[in-house]
């Protein structure tokens, strides 16, 4: 699939371009503006030790993301593994890509932590590109 530009029209590769690859990650990102996105959207959390995370819960979610031991988190435990309580040394630990996504299935699987913000606009500077960024804040630190 090619996403042609139009000036018009936002394209809008969302969490990347997550039917393809595991959502907020750098794969992901590079993929959508392979394929011509014109923004990227994405959420940020800020870990315990003040490094903007990209995530789209401000915990791991154990939709996508296995522990370090690489074993399952627990739903009704996820709110415990909260990313503004974490450092980012122990969020690089968890696995957010080899899990089956069962709204994607197509969606490959690659062992992958949460990039940082930071990691995503050396990406968009490394390709030369004009992509825009749509970024939400999750702020809310009491879970």
């Amino acid at each position: 699939m090619n996403c042609t530009k139009h000036p018009e029209i936002d394209i809008q590769g969302h969490s990347g371009w997550r039917g393809l690859y595991p959502e907020n990650s750098i794969p992901a990102f590079k993929e959508a503006i392979d394929l011509g996105v014109n923004t990227l959207e994405l959420d940020i959390v800020v870990s315990k030790d003040k490094k903007v995370v990209v995530s789209h819960e401000p915990f791991m979610n154990p939709l996508i993301c296995l522990d370090p031991k690489g074993e399952e988190i627990v739903n009704d435990q996820a709110l415990s593994y909260n990313l503004h309580n974490m450092d980012y040394a122990q969020i690089k630990e968890y696995d957010c890509g080899t899990k089956f996504h069962p709204g994607f299935p197509d969606q490959a699987k690659i062992k992958i932590n949460k990039p940082l913000l930071s990691d995503v606009f050396k990406l968009v500077k490394s390709h030369n590109s004009e992509v825009k960024f749509n970024i939400e804040i999750k702020s809310q630190v009491a879970y």
